[in-house]
């Protein structure tokens, strides 16, 4: 996207004033083509950096006290605790398990999705009235809505936990 824009479009593109613009290039380096122009990539990145350089956080002896990190290590012992019981109640599911049965859930609603361009034509073709063409149209879409609306049945903590293992070997063999 090597594009050249002048400060008011890329003011627009950050959300901010033109004088904004102007003040990260001369105060914080944001870089500057010509006078008054800009590449948009280039300051995309700088903003990118800048916003991570603004984020980071510098502690110093000063700043935090033994007790301060002591509590933060108890949270994050706390947080881990938490998770490992879950998982040991069987309470607790990965991510691509998660993934594995959305996929399960919105395939037949995919496959209903591809069929439109074979199956609707079809019930469309030799229609010389607009209004018979719409509500074909119409009662098409409804069914395909309906579908799609119909509150799955979630599986129980067995079935994840197979989907899971099923994963984790797939991992092992691929």
């Amino acid at each position: 996207m090597d594009k050249t824009v002048a400060a008011q479009q890329l003011a627009e593109l950050f959300d901010v004033t033109t004088p904004t613009v102007y003040n990260w290039a001369n105060k914080y380096g944001m870089p500057k083509e010509a006078r008054g122009k800009f590449d948009v990539t280039k300051c995309i990145n700088w903003k990118i950096n800048h916003e991570l350089r603004k984020s980071q956080l510098t502690l110093t002896d000063e700043d935090v006290t033994e007790q301060e990190l002591e509590l933060r290590k108890l949270s994050a012992e706390t947080a881990l605790k938490e998770i490992q019981v879950e998982r040991e109640r069987d309470t607790l599911t990965t991510h691509e398990a998660v993934k594995a049965l959305l996929a399960g859930y919105l395939e037949p609603l995919r496959g209903a999705l591809l069929q439109i361009p074979s199956t609707w034509p079809l019930e469309l073709l030799g229609l010389e009235e607009k209004a018979e063409a719409q509500a074909i149209l119409e009662r098409l879409v409804d069914d395909l809505l309906r579908k799609s609306s119909a509150t799955p049945t979630l599986p129980d903590f067995e079935t994840i936990s197979k989907i899971e293992e099923a994963l984790e070997k797939e991992e092992v063999d691929g």
